[in-house]
């Protein structure tokens, strides 16, 4: 079958190119490369994983004569190809998210790979530019990579620019809301100096009783556990923002059946929140939304949501086995971003923030209230 080579940018791709050169839309991984393994076996099993992947090997350009964003299959050659080998006087993690060099979506791929040692470790460090995969692509690459390493033989996914035309067909979802119904908290006005950080980021680690209420009441109502942390916040939300719309961070892959693809199928979804339930009616009432949207799948034409929300949550829930994501952006994405990571039996909550609007006590008090309406959820 006859590979597609090109395709416009979808939406949310279109958003990340803009914002090309700047810190933002980072995906920095750490392999660390056990003892037995040589690095030649790692270079070569690293170089025919990224040939098998297409939407790897892409360039990205803008043709301001047409107006369009377009990609375009570019094929790694091996002898293109090179791992610099680096020594490090820090831990990884830490070079990582003090790298001021961003990758240049004009000029090379949209990812970038070193050999880093440090205190007499060795480690594979690979750093993606979103655009060009999601969470659950770099689950697929890192299986791949894994299997690639270990001798082990498979089928390469069939994975082309198929799926981000059939994004690019869907009908623009024309926004039905105003922008008084955006949820938003209430802008403090903070002057930044040129010497503060343009993101601020919280994070809450949930203890192992919080956790386990939650498996709770995921078990007692018969939902998922993104469906308690979402109904959660929505709490939190209508108790200390105005409005009632947000946005939730999607994937096309489920409407689309591209659940073993390496790419960038992330998806915008608008939900609003109905004042006046409590929480439980809440989780139960997003586990029905979601079952029915999911029970609908393939049934009905899909749309494409183009709406900038303030306000977003996101969710994800053990991704990788053997890479570790290091959190590195340095700039918004949007006014407050909420991410819930479930990783190896533990949760962790992360607000980004926009630190000239919102100020560190608004944002902890948020934190805080988890607290609280988790322990008044009782089932």
């Amino acid at each position: 079958m006859e590979l597609l080579q090109s395709s416009e940018l979808t939406y949310i791709q279109r958003k990340m190119f803009i914002c090309n050169n700047l810190p933002v839309y980072r995906l920095p991984f750490i392999y660390e490369i056990p003892e037995n393994v040589d690095l030649n076996e790692v270079y070569t099993a690293l170089l025919i994983t990224l040939q098998e992947c297409p939407t790897l090997q892409t360039r990205y350009t803008y043709d301001a004569e047409r107006r369009m964003f377009n990609q375009c299959y570019h094929r790694l050659d091996a002898i293109q190809f090179e791992i610099p080998h680096i020594t490090l006087d820090e831990h990884p993690e830490i070079y990582l998210k003090q790298r001021k060099e961003m990758i240049d979506l004009t000029k090379e791929y949209p990812w970038r790979t070193q050999f880093a040692e440090y205190e007499q470790k060795r480690y594979l460090l690979i750093e993606f530019h979103h655009i060009c995969i999601d969470g659950w692509g770099i689950r697929n690459f890192e299986s791949m990579f894994v299997d690639r390493l270990a001798g082990r033989s498979r089928n390469s996914p069939y994975t082309d620019f198929g799926f981000y035309q059939r994004i690019n067909e869907l009908q623009a979802n024309k926004s039905s809301f105003t922008k008084e119904e955006f949820l938003r908290l209430s802008e403090q006005n903070i002057q930044v100096t040129t010497n503060k950080s343009h993101l601020g980021r919280l994070i809450k680690l949930l203890k192992p009783e919080q956790f386990q209420h939650i498996e709770q009441i995921s078990t007692a109502l018969k939902v998922t556990k993104n469906s308690v942390f979402q109904g959660l916040w929505e709490s939190v939300l209508e108790q200390t923002c105005t409005g009632c719309v947000y946005g939730t961070i999607g994937n096309w892959r489920m409407s689309m059946g591209a659940f073993h693809e390496v790419g960038c199928f992330v998806q915008m979804q608008s939900r609003r929140i109905a004042r006046g339930r409590d929480t439980l009616t809440t989780i139960k009432q997003i586990s029905l939304d979601n079952l029915s949207a999911f029970a609908k799948r393939g049934k009905e034409s899909l749309t494409l949501c183009t709406i900038d929300h303030p306000v977003v949550y996101s969710y994800e829930e053990d991704m990788f086995n053997y890479f570790q994501y290091i959190p590195a952006d340095n700039l918004n994405k949007f006014e407050l971003y909420i991410r819930v990571f479930l990783v190896n039996g533990k949760a962790q909550i992360e607000i980004e923030y926009n630190p000239s609007k919102y100020s560190e006590v608004q944002v902890r008090f948020m934190l805080d209230q988890i607290d609280t309406t988790l322990e008044n959820c009782l089932v």
